[in-house]
């Protein structure tokens, strides 16, 4: 799993004797301090490359510095949870597919009819 590093960095930082608020990183970067909590507190919620990009812009740090890739136990492929949620993301995927040709079809008999 993907984990943000942000309150790592946060806290060498004051370490250093240099620390930097939330509010004052949100100000910096335009980000919404309640993103930037929620990452602090969330560190495997899903980031955007622009959320990234600010933090690392700011922050003066690599993407490998805010980001870090953490194993766990479903991501082995022989595991059952893992086989799981391939198998519901397949699912998804087709049921998305059969909406779009669904959709397709809707909007070419409409624009048969008119």
């Amino acid at each position: 799993m993907i984990r943000i590093q942000l309150d790592n960095i946060l806290f060498q930082r004051k370490q250093m004797g240099d620390p930097l608020q939330l509010s004052e990183l949100a100000q910096h970067t335009g980000l919404n301090r309640g993103t930037l909590s929620k990452l602090v507190n969330h560190p495997t919620e899903p980031i955007g490359t622009d959320v990234i990009n600010r933090l690392c812009w700011y922050l003066k740090v690599g993407v490998a510095d805010l980001l870090v890739y953490q194993p766990h136990e479903t991501d082995d492929p022989k595991d059952p949870i893992h086989q799981k949620r391939k198998d519901e993301a397949k699912k998804k995927l087709e049921e998305a597919r059969k909406r779009r040709e669904e959709a397709k079809k809707k909007k070419a008999e409409a624009t048969k009819k008119g």
